[in-house]
């Protein structure tokens, strides 16, 4: 995209990256024991309301501010699907294969 990074971009996604990974074990716990509490729900709403603020940034006139907006919004979008697309098939692969090596 020709977005140039700078250290308060990486800062930005750093952080960022430690709200993808709440949405990750959120949706593994609940796949993890077989409960249905709402979780896709709630890291639904928290994606939308993280991408909302971080959007707002994309109508910045400002190079650093934009920029930054860009970074987050990318990284909470990525990291929203594959907490709900990605995790929940991994899940089930190593759940799959550790129950074939518990059979005796």
């Amino acid at each position: 995209l020709h977005i140039p990074l700078d250290v308060v971009n990486i800062i930005g996604i750093v952080i960022v990256s430690g709200v993808i990974v709440d949405y990750g074990i959120g949706v593994t716990y609940e796949y993890q024991y077989n409960l249905k509490i709402g979780t896709v729900t709630a890291v639904s709403l928290s994606a939308i309301t993280t991408i909302l603020g971080s959007g707002v940034l994309l109508f910045a006139k400002h190079p650093v501010m934009f920029s930054i907006g860009v970074g987050m919004t990318v990284s909470v979008f990525a990291g929203y699907l594959t907490s709900l697309l990605v995790v929940p098939a991994l899940c089930d692969l190593f759940v799959k294969s550790r129950r074939r090596e518990a059979r005796p």
